[in-house]
């Protein structure tokens, strides 16, 4: 129950906090690094305490639980006080989340959205209703595209799948009519649109592995997300469906959303750092070239 898993929470923090501050009690010089994640187990599972229009919202535990995220923050600025006892003026400090978060209400099964679209075709011996994980009964013969994971839509491409069909010079095409098709859809349940925005993998990623990435990476607005089905290749029978899972709470939607939180002792030069700014500051604090394949730049 609610909580036995905030004890839980809490005995992890205690632990981690421990650990911590067991290492900077001994620590001399170098880079030492600590990982608190018990802020996003607890806001995945209690945001629906936050969000009155999630299908789990209960008025009484959201009243009895409305002080867990403010506690939750004020002991992290507990123990990042502990911490600045420890930091001198030769001491760079940084603190950072990996992301911030959003509401989930709403599953959305893409490849069913795929399947209805065309994009994705079934053998005969697909039931119709079945989730059929693992793209079971899945015609690549046929199939232009398949989502798998918790952002991502590949292309069945001639040269990269063991089935592909999608020639390199129909890429552009199927691309434009997918991402068209979504930045349409609809939830029937509310009559809005339900995706920001569709990024091609050629917009966001970098370096020697590109072509190997999802051809389109999907941005929801928020209050949707791929569904636990989408991330593991099914396509159960319809589009969307209610998220009734005490997992509420999500960052899967369009970046924008959910910013991280970046504070440092030092004046930063930029007003937007980036998660991938981080080693290449690290690397300039410890006089160390950074490599010209290293993606971000020092935010000293």
């Amino acid at each position: 129950n609610e909580d036995t898993f905030l004890e839980q929470s809490y005995q992890v923090i205690q632990e981690r906090e421990a650990m911590l501050l067991h290492e900077l009690n001994r620590f001399e010089k170098g880079l030492l690094v600590c990982v608190f994640d018990t802020p996003d187990r607890i806001q995945h599972m209690f945001w629906r305490f936050h969000d009155p229009q999630h299908p789990l919202y209960d008025k009484a535990l959201a009243e009895k639980y409305q002080d867990v995220f403010p506690k939750l923050y004020q002991t992290m600025d507990r123990i990042l006080g502990e911490v600045m006892k420890f930091v001198d003026d030769k001491t760079v400090l940084m603190l950072l989340s990996d992301h911030g978060f959003s509401e989930f209400r709403t599953a959305v099964h893409v490849n069913r959205w795929l399947a209805e679209a065309g994009f994705l075709q079934f053998t005969n011996e697909a039931k119709p209703g079945e989730a059929n994980e693992f793209f079971q009964h899945v015609d690549w013969s046929k199939t232009k595209a398949y989502a798998v994971g918790l952002a991502g839509i590949y292309l069945n491409r001639v040269g990269r799948e063991r089935n592909g069909i999608v020639t390199s010079e129909e890429v552009p095409a199927v691309t434009r009519e997918i991402i068209d098709n979504l930045l349409e859809l609809t939830d029937p349940a509310t009559g809005k649109k339900v995706t920001r925005q569709v990024y091609r993998k050629e917009e966001i990623y970098e370096g020697p592995y590109v072509d190997q990435a999802a051809d389109l990476v999907v941005g929801f607005e928020e209050g949707y997300r791929f569904s636990w089905q989408t991330a593991l290749g099914a396509a159960p029978a319809s589009v969307f469906e209610p998220n009734a899972k005490r997992w509420s709470g999500d960052h899967c939607v369009d970046p924008p959303f959910v910013s991280g939180v970046f504070l440092a002792n030092r004046k930063i030069n930029t007003t937007e750092p980036r998660i991938i700014d981080v080693a290449a500051t690290i690397l300039k604090l410890f006089g160390i070239e950074a490599p010209a394949s290293l993606d971000g730049r020092s935010l000293l």
